[in-house]
């Protein structure tokens, strides 16, 4: 079996940014932030997720948001 890697990213390519768990505590905001402004500085769009800022209970977001 070959392994296919995708292309690179390439100047102008959209990223989405998520929480798979717990979201980004709001200490750590000025971090986040540093991060994005250094992939929107390389040409990227950036697309944050609504619950990638929340953090309730260790969750970035409730059960009833579950499909």
């Amino acid at each position: 079996m070959k392994i296919r890697y995708p292309e690179p990213l390439l100047e102008g390519d959209l990223i989405a940014i998520t929480a798979p768990s717990a979201g980004v505590e709001q200490a750590l905001y000025p971090r986040l932030d540093r991060a994005i402004d250094f992939l929107k500085q390389k040409g990227f769009r950036i697309v944050e997720g609504e619950c990638l800022r929340q953090n309730i209970k260790q969750c970035s977001a409730s059960t009833d948001r579950i499909l």
